[in-house]
């Protein structure tokens, strides 16, 4: 599980913040469960920077070198860093449109109802009955 850490990418669409957060969890459960043999894996908090630094962008590591190493900061010194790249990585035209999308690109037409949605009250259901006791 250790050697699977070392190899994830962050997902595009997923935020900084919250990749870090899975990662602590994976961590965590790596530490706590029980090991048979000798030399238990374990991840520090070194080794825990360094998978969330090789996790990201390559262009965001690059980034990140020349004014900071690994060696010397927090975790959450890297998450913020990591999460200020991703913030100047957007598109200037997604940034205020964040939350999921309900439409694809390739069908952009208006949604138009077709269905019979001026219903009220108990009367408005599929079983309708005419007055007079008559089915319509």
């Amino acid at each position: 599980m250790v050697e699977y850490l070392e190899t994830i990418s962050k997902p595009r669409n997923m935020t900084v913040e919250a990749f870090v957060n899975r990662v602590k969890v994976m961590v965590r459960y790596i530490n706590d469960i029980p090991f048979t043999g000798q030399n238990p894996p374990t991840i520090n908090q070194t080794k825990l920077k360094i998978i969330i630094f090789r996790a990201m962008p390559s262009t965001w590591q690059t980034h990140f070198l020349r004014v900071h190493d690994v060696a010397t900061i927090t975790v959450l010194q890297l998450q913020q860093f990591m999460s200020q790249e991703r913030e100047f990585a957007e598109p200037q035209n997604d940034r205020g449109n964040s939350g999921p999308r309900r439409h694809s690109n390739r069908d952009s037409r208006p949604i138009q109802n077709s269905g019979n949605n001026h219903r009220t009250g108990r009367g408005g259901g599929r079983n309708n009955y005419a007055p007079g006791g008559r089915n319509t």
